[in-house]
């Protein structure tokens, strides 16, 4: 959120991104940046990525951290899904009770006609896999 309120302060176009990272035997919610840049449209950057590769990364030269870091300013590796290009947005259809998650919508909502189902009163399961070509 911080990144998009510097790009908007300074007249560029940014929203808010979210979905999965789905890496094999290792998926979890994440969100990331998207940055309207002409005339390539609206281009993705996950900051946190680049920190993190960058910070962690340190089986690798300087210079590879760097061009990894430099990669997630305006690239994503092939292992997100994404699930929403805004934030706080309508349901539709609407949820008759309140919302477990009123910002994203990355593990969906849940309720009957008792009322919501909170996410940690309900489990899932989630199977990913990958398509060969």
């Amino acid at each position: 959120m911080l990144f998009i309120t510097m790009c908007r302060a300074q007249g560029i176009p940014a929203r808010w991104q979210t979905g999965w990272d789905l890496y094999p035997k290792s998926f979890d919610i994440h969100d990331w940046t998207e940055m309207y840049i002409a005339p390539y449209g609206w281009v993705p950057v996950d900051a946190w990525a680049g920190i993190y590769t960058h910070r962690y990364c340190t089986s690798v030269s300087q210079s590879e951290r760097d061009e990894m870091q430099d990669f997630y300013f305006g690239g994503l590796e092939g292992w997100r899904m994404v699930a929403n290009s805004d934030h706080s947005q309508k349901l539709d259809p609407p949820k008759q009770t309140m919302r477990s998650d009123d910002v994203d919508f990355q593990r969906g909502e849940l309720e009957w006609n008792g009322g919501n189902i909170y996410f940690p009163k309900y489990s899932y399961h989630f199977d990913i896999t990958e398509l060969k070509n």
